[in-house]
């Protein structure tokens, strides 16, 4: 895929650093991409909106997890997405 940048973690904490988030959030999204690309065993940035839905459903159908913790998620991926 030519034109889509792979942001490594490094660079992703870098962002997250400039733009003041607490070293909790950094972490937390950190971590929520890293499980996002674990579920689909592939790059985040090779991810399409559907694998995104795909995702979301099973947190909220299968694992079942609180609010928090989906928006969390949300937010994560709204983040890496919009790098």
């Amino acid at each position: 895929m030519t034109g889509i940048r792979q942001f490594t973690r490094r660079e992703m904490r870098e962002v997250m650093q400039i733009r003041g988030f607490s070293e909790v959030t950094v972490s937390t999204y950190i971590n929520h991409i890293r499980n996002l690309a674990e579920y689909f065993n592939r790059p985040p940035h090779t991810l399409q909106p559907e694998h995104i839905h795909e995702y979301q459903v099973f947190l909220v159908q299968e694992k079942q997890v609180s609010w928090s913790f989906f928006n969390q998620a949300v937010c994560a991926m709204r983040f890496f997405l919009t790098m």
